[in-house]
């Protein structure tokens, strides 16, 4: 459990990081999407809701999947 909890506070620091850099480039709806994961990841973390990890994946994926270059980058691993 508790390499767990580090592991989610990496990933959240990470996304931080990343909301930080895109901040004044990505679209709104990006940045939203990008809250919504960052939101429950801290939620996880401090123990005031537990979430479904599926949840979390999923939201994660729909955020990776706004990002121009990690979509091309998904279609061009994709294809065969």
């Amino acid at each position: 459990m508790l390499l767990e909890k580090q592991l989610l506070k990496k990933t959240l620091n990470t996304l931080i990081e990343l909301k930080a850099s895109i901040r004044d480039t990505a679209d709104p709806g990006v940045i939203v999407r990008l809250d919504e994961v960052i939101d429950q990841l801290q939620s996880v973390i401090e123990g005031r809701k537990p979430e479904d990890p599926d949840k979390i994946l999923n939201g994660l994926g729909k955020f990776l999947k706004m990002l121009p270059s990690i979509e091309a980058l998904m279609s061009f691993l994709s294809d065969d």
